[in-house]
């Protein structure tokens, strides 16, 4: 989150030279070029052109997903942080709020899919959890043939619109001001800003299920 200002002056010098070099530039977010323009370019406007994410454009129906036997739309799936049940009362509260909404996906009919973190799983009890390490393309698909996304990840939220797959994002990008988060940024001034929260146990899991439920 910091971009390039942690680098050396002599080494963002060499990447603002090579960038030099192009004829064309663009970047996918406001964000992008804020922190290109003022920390590789001295606050010079290079990089003033923005185009959407590259996963907008993704067409993966030729592909095959290789579903483990899971049923398209049969399940939602869900990102977590690396052992999110971790610390006592932190991680009970935790449990307790992830039974519960485990509870009400079972009971409409559904499975809960764990698709896992390149740092490793959450911890805790899916009814199915998708082996790490996986496919780039096979990752989207498992978005595209869920019944709705909860979780981690900018490019999970962004693959969830490519694909009109219903999400719930937590943004763990956001921790040091909602302002310098890209999903917050991505979601500001849409109909889908109510879809994200820091923290999940802040929000009724069973509302929660219900809220995705209505809107797939």
């Amino acid at each position: 989150g910091n971009g390039f200002s942690k680098l050396a002056e002599e080494h963002r010098n060499s990447i603002a030279e090579y960038l030099r070099k192009f004829s064309f530039l663009t970047v996918r977010d406001d964000w992008t070029s804020t922190v290109v323009n003022r920390d590789l370019f001295n606050g010079e406007e290079v990089v003033n052109t923005i185009n959407p994410d590259p996963v907008f454009t993704l067409n993966l129906d030729a592909e095959e997903w290789d579903s483990k036997g899971i049923k398209s739309r049969g399940y939602y799936v869900m990102t977590l942080p690396l052992k999110w049940s971790a610390g006592h009362k932190r991680g009970l509260l935790r449990k307790v709020w992830f039974s519960a909404f485990k509870r009400a996906v079972n009971k409409a009919g559904y499975q809960l899919v764990e698709l896992p973190l390149p740092e490793g799983v959450s911890g805790m009890k899916f009814d199915f959890t998708v082996p790490y390490p996986i496919d780039p393309a096979q990752w989207f698909l498992w978005i595209k043939n869920a019944k709705g996304f909860i979780g981690l990840r900018f490019h999970a939220v962004v693959s969830s619109f490519a694909n009109g797959t219903p999400f719930f994002s937590l943004d763990s990008y956001s921790s040091g001001g909602a302002e310098r988060s890209k999903i917050h940024n991505l979601l500001k001034g849409t109909q889908f800003e109510s879809f994200r929260v820091d923290e999940l146990i802040t929000v009724n899991p069973w509302k929660l299920f219900h809220k995705m439920k209505s809107v797939s």
